[in-house]
This record gives C-alpha cells, sequence and structure tokens, in this order.
C-alpha cells in the first residue's frame, strides 16, 4: 500500500509585533505600517503526517496521541502569548507567518521524531497562510 497523509487542525490564538530595531521609523513605516503595533491574529495550524495504515488498528497515526503532543509542544507555548517574547532572537525583530512557520517545524522535528511529518500550513488570517514541506 501507499504511504497516506493524515492533516490535523489546530487553533490558537497569539499577539505579535512587526517591527525591526535596526530599521529607521521610515524603514519600518514602508516594511511594516500599521502590523509595528502588537496586534493579533486567530491562527489555525494543518499538520500532515506520512505514514501506512496498521492494518489491525485501522489508522496510520493515533489522532489522540498526536493532538495531545502537539498541544503541549506547540499550541500550549504560543496560545495567548505575546509571540515576541516567544520566539528566539525575536523580541526586536518582525515576527512572521514564515518565522512562526519555521519554528513549529524545527520544534515538531525535534521533539516528536517519531512522526514523518510531510508539510504544515500556518494560517494567520482567511486569506493569508504560509507551507513549509519536507
Amino acid at each position: 500500500m501507499d504511504k497516506i497523509y493524515l492533516i490535523k487542525k489546530f487553533q490558537f490564538a497569539s499577539a505579535h509585533r512587526m517591527f525591526n530595531s535596526d530599521f529607521s521609523s521610515e524603514e519600518n513605516d514602508k516594511n511594516f505600517g500599521k502590523c509595528q503595533n502588537i496586534h493579533g491574529h486567530n491562527y489555525c495550524l494543518e499538520v500532515s503526517i506520512g505514514g501506512l495504515i496498521d492494518e489491525s488498528k485501522g489508522y496510520s497515526v493515533n489522532l489522540y496521541e498526536l493532538s495531545n503532543e502537539v498541544k503541549s509542544y506547540i499550541i500550549d507555548v504560543l496560545d495567548h502569548q505575546y509571540l515576541n517574547d516567544i520566539l528566539p532572537g525575536c523580541k526586536e525583530k518582525p515576527v512572521t507567518m514564515e518565522i512562526i512557520s519555521a519554528w513549529i517545524w524545527k520544534t515538531l522535528n525535534a521533539k516528536l521524531p517519531q512522526y514523518d511529518f510531510h508539510k504544515i500550513r500556518l494560517w494567520e488570517s482567511p486569506d493569508n497562510s504560509v507551507e513549509i514541506y519536507k
């Protein structure tokens, strides 16, 4: 049988600021506009895991275990937090979807090596998302 890909969604709400302390006021205005102010988003994270169906169980991934582990290492860390204080090196740097996604991808692969993460997709709004593939 070919590999299948299970997708699990998670949601969290966080605040951030897009501001670079190395930029002038004009550069920050040009690059980040109103997003220089602290503001928040209701994020949606999609995690895709590859695997084979275990014939005796009928599934490839135990969703209960996966949910608890992703919540522990990702959602509980980010939910209702100011991301500039949480993400490494971001205290005076812009926190973007790309930065958040890279941190999530790195953390998932480091903390949960038992899963074959194929892709993550982080939605910042209904119109904006970013994907990272294996």
